[in-house]
């Protein structure tokens, strides 16, 4: 190899390791930098409505919300997230229905639509990660 040839060689060499970087799988969730595997129960690398449900189902969220215990939320029992406006704002919102209360679908779809900021219908680990970060600071678990 001479010094003329050498800058394409490498050249060449780092284009190979590019190549075979890219086409290794995906980090396994709940890797470095993905989706907790808490949240993301199939492995895909994001978090759907339907695993977002099952995971605020598992720590509790809505039944500790639900002070009175009749299944339902009032304005005075929304815990809402600062980012979906003050809680009158929220309730307006979430409450499908129109009614003087909100049910549980109605209360996870919204968070989810909360954190959702992309709009991509998924929450990546970023969207999670602030998530949890803002229900550590506003007491969402309390």
């Amino acid at each position: 190899m001479t010094d003329r040839t050498r800058p394409a060689a490498a050249a060449l060499a780092l284009g190979s390791l590019l190549v075979a970087a890219a086409s290794l799988p995906a980090a396994p969730a709940g890797a470095a930098g993905g989706v907790p595997s808490a949240w993301d129960r199939d492995g895909d690398g994001r978090v759907s409505r339907a695993e977002y449900r099952a995971e605020m189902a598992r720590r509790g969220a809505y039944a500790r919300w639900d002070r009175d215990g009749d299944g339902r939320l009032s304005r005075e029992e929304l815990r809402a997230p600062r980012r979906a406006g003050q809680r009158g704002g929220a309730f307006a919102a979430w409450n499908a229905d129109d009614n003087d209360w909100i049910d549980e679908r109605e209360v996870m779809n919204g968070y989810f639509d909360s954190y959702d900021t992309n709009g991509d219908l998924w929450l990546d680990s970023e969207e999670i990660g602030e998530f949890e970060n803002e229900s550590r600071i506003e007491g969402v678990y309390d």
